[in-house]
């Protein structure tokens, strides 16, 4: 009779333990290695047409990097997205990286709420990479707080078949505000009763804004160097009393009725200042429109005023995981995300070298425009509290509308933005 083999009767057990301690140490390894885990905060003003974008960033990013458990919060959008990011960080579950608004930024730093890019991302990002506007708008106190994204230009459009048919150049545009305002009588149009049918030019129209109009006229609105407000400057004046010129010639509402994007799509407006995405609207909404787009008129003792701010990303203070946070900002600066931005959405790049490349790729209207990035001004600090909240858009207003003068209504901005910008320099150690 051959031999048995005899099995020890501890064999089992052992070979069972030895199976679940190797599996353990698998699963530990493998929850390990997929462990780094970051949260993103995305599409901050919840724009339907940009998540295509977005969700085609995350899968490409997620492929690129398996060892990252990646969530993702959409933003609800505007005034709402600023609330949901309160409430997350208050919650004690803070996004680590967040699409955000650049005009912001300042804001936030203000509020000891953001971690400084610079020194989480070292040598990763290159930032005299991107556009000097963009950096600018996204540092302060010598440190970067915000990852610039995407951005739009703004210049003058001018309906070519109106300029031919007023016997004006259909592909120059004015080259001074004298001209502009010629131009402007040549093309408006009223009717049998007097009513304005076609305005040729409305400056508070569009997407130009009373700053644009300061910097055009040779005006500021602060010293960088001090961080002083200079809403009052006399230049700023002149630009304001240029406006209510046209008031004074054609009345408020009656160029106010033909100051929306629509009504140059109707033909209904000759010349408006817009951005650049204004470019996909006339394509869009008004493809029979022939149109042109270049700088708009300044001053002798002023400059371009064409500005451009954007979108941002950030990294709150409160963020957790910033290994895995700088991993995604280092892939979203990549000149290969700022091309698909534009490929995708035809939102414009902040970085310089997908702005060369795409200058090659785009229509004479879009060139005209990017061509203007590089000497685009960009958002003061405070920018939506200059804008806005204290407020350049309403002193306009009450201009336009004869409630007050022009140095009355910068006087008050002045005299509200004054204590914001001592706050800002006390923050920044210049006090």
């Amino acid at each position: 009779m051959r031999g048995t083999v005899r099995r020890s009767r501890f064999s089992c057990p052992v070979t069972a333990t030895l199976v679940v301690v190797l599996t353990l140490a698998l699963m530990t390894f493998s929850h390990a290695f997929a462990a780094e885990r970051l949260v993103y905060m995305y599409n901050w003003y919840n724009e339907e047409p940009l998540e295509p974008l977005f969700q085609e960033l995350i899968a490409e990013f997620k492929a690129q990097h398996p060892e990252i458990d990646l969530e993702i919060i959409r933003g609800t959008g505007a005034a709402a997205s600023y609330d949901q990011l309160t409430a997350l960080i208050a919650s004690g579950n803070p996004p680590d990286v967040v699409h955000f608004d650049g005009s912001a930024v300042v804001q936030w730093w203000l509020m000891d709420a953001l971690y400084p890019l610079n020194d989480l991302l070292k040598s990763e990002v290159a930032w005299d990479a991107f556009l000097p506007f963009a950096i600018n708008e996204a540092t302060f106190g010598g440190k970067v707080w915000g990852l610039p994204f995407f951005t739009a230009a703004r210049g003058l459009y001018w309906n070519q078949s109106l300029f031919a048919e007023a016997g004006l150049d259909p592909d120059r545009a004015p080259d001074s505000i004298d001209e502009l305002d010629q131009y402007s009588i040549k093309l408006t149009r009223t009717g049998n009763d007097g009513a304005i049918e076609r305005a040729g030019f409305v400056p508070w129209s569009g997407n130009w804004y009373l700053p644009a109009w300061f910097w055009a006229f040779g005006g500021s609105l602060y010293d960088p160097q001090t961080f002083t407000p200079t809403i009052d400057h006399p230049r700023n004046v002149d630009a304001l009393e240029w406006l209510q010129s046209y008031v004074v010639r054609w009345g408020h509402a009656e160029l106010s009725a033909r100051a929306a994007p629509t009504s140059f799509f109707n033909q209904e407006l000759a010349m408006t200042a817009m951005h650049s995405f204004f470019i996909n609207d006339l394509r869009t909404h008004a493809p029979d429109v022939t149109f042109q787009t270049g700088a708009v008129p300044h001053t002798p003792e002023g400059r371009n005023g064409t500005w451009a701010g954007g979108q941002v990303h950030i990294v709150p203070r409160a963020a957790e995981n910033l290994s895995a946070a700088a991993k995604l900002l280092t892939y979203l600066a990549s000149t290969e995300v700022q091309l698909k931005i534009y490929e995708m959405t035809g939102r414009l790049p902040t970085h310089g070298e997908a702005v060369s490349i795409i200058a090659e790729r785009v229509s004479d209207q879009e060139r005209h425009l990017l061509n203007q990035l590089p000497v685009a001004n960009s958002r003061p600090p405070l920018w939506q509290d200059v804008l806005v909240n204290a407020g350049l858009i309403p002193a306009q207003t009450a201009v336009l509308t004869g409630a007050k003068s022009p140095i009355e209504a910068l006087s008050d901005v002045q005299r509200v933005i004054v204590p914001k910008y001592a706050e800002l320099r006390e923050r920044a150690g210049m006090e």
